[in-house]
């Protein structure tokens, strides 16, 4: 099996056995499950930005920086937007670890915390991004369609990524429930208000 295969096998494996999976990833400190959700989200996610280009949908925010072609930027600089908020999620449980007394590095953080972090996103937000992207949805529609894009699927998509990131600091950390959701709440809110500020 070629190893970009296998990588990608083991990143899926959040939706099935997420458990197990941020053991192994604990032990090994393996990142390519990580690369390989990395580079299918930025592929994922970069049709939906030229999508919307083409299509000129309307940003619901202003861009952080007002260049011309700015969903085109974003297509090409994804992977290192979502590595960042990786990174960054990493970095907060990091320096909480070792306040506590629990030293991690970085790289048992990333190979864990990757795949977590990224793959909720692939069934939860990426097919509704699409939709919006192709003019189907938007905020502004009324009823459950409008309720979804606009509430319910961002409110979804956090429970499901702090629920797997949860998972991931027990394994990585050996933390009790409570510590390890604590842990994860922190690391989270970081991650996705820099996403936000970035991504239209």
């Amino acid at each position: 099996m070629p190893h970009w295969r296998k990588n990608l096998l083991q990143a899926c494996d959040s939706f099935f056995r997420p458990k197990a999976l941020f053991a192994e990833l604990a032990a090994s400190r393996d990142l390519g499950p990580g690369w390989a959700a990395l580079g299918v989200t930025s592929v994922l996610f970069a049709i939906i930005a030229v999508t919307a280009h083409v299509r000129q949908v309307p940003m619901l925010e202003k861009p952080l920086w007002p260049l011309p072609h700015y969903r085109l930027w974003l297509a090409i600089l994804l992977p290192a937007i979502w590595f960042l908020g990786c990174w960054l999620s990493a970095g907060v449980a990091w320096s909480l670890g070792r306040l506590l007394g629990l030293r991690r590095d970085m790289k048992t953080l990333l190979a864990a915390g990757m795949p977590a972090l990224l793959t909720p996103l692939w069934p939860m937000q990426w097919p509704t991004e699409l939709a919006v992207s192709l003019g189907l949805l938007n905020v502004n529609l009324p009823g459950f369609p409008g309720f979804w894009t606009r509430e319910l699927m961002p409110a979804s998509s956090f429970i499901y990524m702090l629920c797997l990131l949860w998972l991931s600091w027990g394994e990585v950390f050996n933390l009790d429930w409570k510590g390890a959701f604590a842990l994860a709440v922190i690391s989270l809110v970081p991650t996705l208000g820099f996403w936000a500020l970035i991504l239209r």
